[in-house]
């Protein structure tokens, strides 16, 4: 609650407004969508209902529970790491560890000026990811953004040296990312 006003707070996303439509039900203000807190049970229940697709239900999670990217947005980040990879080992396709989910947080933190935070999301990412050279090229932007710049330098190296000895990339993807990633380092010699 924050003047007066009801708001979701998504871990490493902006609050959104929840406007009440009935008793126990409200509408996100940017998302559209619909949610309905009830007790059934004895325990609270939230039903999503999103735009288009099905409604989702949910229920509270445990005082203790301790979810990987809770851990990321208090800022406990070597505990983050952790839980993240037990999830990785035991599941790794699960959308919830996937590289593109940190850079879906990673860009949303960027576009909103919050690149500390964003340098977290991808440090943890790189260190899931050890040999992504996307990641660590993503990192080494967000560094720039935070003007850390010797630290950018530093990252957009090995993500250079880790494209080179990236197995799946193609002869032409190596030289695209090799071009890209050079104007970023020698900014000058490329204008």
């Amino acid at each position: 609650m924050r003047e007066g006003h009801l708001e979701l707070r998504r871990p490493l996303e902006a609050p959104e407004e929840l406007v009440p439509i009935a008793a126990g039900a409200f509408i996100g203000r940017d998302s559209g969508y619909r949610f309905a807190f009830a007790r059934k049970d004895g325990r609270d229940e939230i039903l999503l209902t999103p735009d288009e697709g099905e409604p989702q239900r949910a229920s509270r999670l445990a005082k203790d529970a301790k979810l990987p990217v809770l851990l990321l947005d208090m800022g406990r980040s070597s505990e983050a790491v952790s839980a993240y990879r037990k999830r990785l080992r035991a599941s790794p396709k699960d959308p919830v560890v996937a590289a593109d989910r940190f850079l879906h947080f990673a860009f949303g933190l960027l576009g909103e000026h919050r690149d500390a935070e964003a340098i977290r999301v991808l440090e943890v990412a790189t260190a899931l990811y050890p040999d992504a050279p996307d990641l660590r090229e993503q990192l080494a932007d967000a560094c720039m953004e935070n003007d850390e710049t010797q630290r950018a330098r530093q990252e957009y190296t090995t993500a250079l040296r880790l494209m080179n000895r990236d197995k799946k990339a193609s002869a032409d993807e190596k030289t695209i990312f090799r071009t890209r990633v050079a104007k970023k380092i020698l900014p000058s010699d490329f204008q």
